[in-house]
C-alpha cells in the first residue's frame, strides 16, 4: 500500500513535468516562427541607445513610448556592430509579437523580433527565426530528455502500481 502511494506521487509529478515540458517545447517552436501575420509593425524615433558590449545587450529608447525596446541577447551578439550605427533622432521600424501588443504601453521593456531603419535592415524576421532556432537547440535537447524521462517514469509507475495492486488482492 505504501509503495502504491509513493509511485502514485511520482506518477503525478512525472505527468506535470511531461505536460510542462511539452508546453515549453511547443512555445519554443512557435517562438521561432515569427511572420508578418503574427507580429505587428511599429515606427518610432530613437531618443537614446544603450549598448553594453560585455553583456551583449542593446536597449533603444524611443520618443513615442514610455518603455525601451530590447533586442534579445542572441540577436544582439549578431548585430552589435550595426547597433552602433543607430543615431538619436533616427526613425526606426520594429516588430513585436501580436500577443504583446496590448501590453505595449504598460511595460518597462519590450522584446522586438525585427528592426530596420529607413536605409537598412538591422535584423529581419527571417534572421530572428534562424538565430532563435539555432540558439534554442540545447534547450530543445534538454526538454526532449526530460520528456522522455517523464514518460519512462510514468510507464514504470503505472506498471508498478498495477503489480502492487494485483499482489494486494
Amino acid at each position: 500500500m505504501r509503495k502504491i502511494k509513493f509511485t502514485t506521487i511520482i506518477l503525478v509529478i512525472s505527468v506535470f513535468f511531461l505536460i510542462g515540458t511539452v508546453g515549453n517545447m511547443l512555445n519554443m517552436i512557435q517562438a521561432y516562427h515569427q511572420t508578418e501575420n503574427n507580429t505587428t509593425l511599429y515606427s518610432a524615433t530613437i531618443s537614446k541607445v544603450e549598448i553594453n558590449n560585455e553583456m551583449m545587450n542593446v536597449k533603444i529608447w524611443v520618443n513615442e513610448y514610455d518603455y525601451y525596446l530590447t533586442i534579445p541577447r542572441f540577436i544582439s551578439e549578431e548585430i552589435i556592430d550595426e547597433a552602433w550605427n543607430l543615431q538619436i533622432g533616427q526613425k526606426i521600424f520594429f516588430r513585436i509579437e501580436n500577443f504583446k501588443v496590448d501590453a505595449i504601453n504598460s511595460t518597462e521593456l519590450i522584446n522586438i523580433v525585427s528592426l530596420k531603419t529607413e536605409n537598412e535592415d538591422i535584423f529581419t524576421l527571417d534572421e530572428y527565426n534562424k538565430i532563435f532556432k539555432h540558439e534554442s537547440i540545447p534547450t530543445q535537447i534538454a526538454a526532449t530528455i526530460v520528456a522522455l524521462l517523464s514518460m519512462v517514469s510514468i510507464g514504470y509507475c503505472i506498471v508498478s502500481n498495477k503489480k502492487n495492486a494485483a499482489k494486494s488482492k
